[in-house]
């Protein structure tokens, strides 16, 4: 129950970037990273060609495309405070 709550905030919240989403929730990033990470994950899985990808349209429908899209700026912005504090530095 919780990935579908945290779900719905995110499918049915509007927010232009990344600070505009955490407003919009709040400040809970945690719902937003629950859920994108979710989608991360099945990304990962068709990359490695692990799971079929018309399994995945017909589980997941059109929603996947939609939150990718909206994932798009916290995404981003969450990648340049990880590379910042040099977690991924080698």
């Amino acid at each position: 129950m919780e990935f579908l709550e945290a779900w719905n905030t995110i499918f049915f919240t509007e927010f232009k970037d990344y600070d505009d989403a955490i407003e919009k929730l709040s400040g809970k990033r945690h719902i937003a990273s629950f859920v994108f990470m979710f989608y991360e994950e099945v990304g990962v899985l068709l990359r490695k060609k692990l799971i079929d990808t018309g399994l995945v349209e017909e589980l997941l429908g059109t929603s996947a495309k939609q939150i990718w899209e909206k994932s798009q700026g916290f995404n981003r912005r969450c990648q340049k405070e990880v590379f910042a504090r040099g977690i991924f530095a080698f």
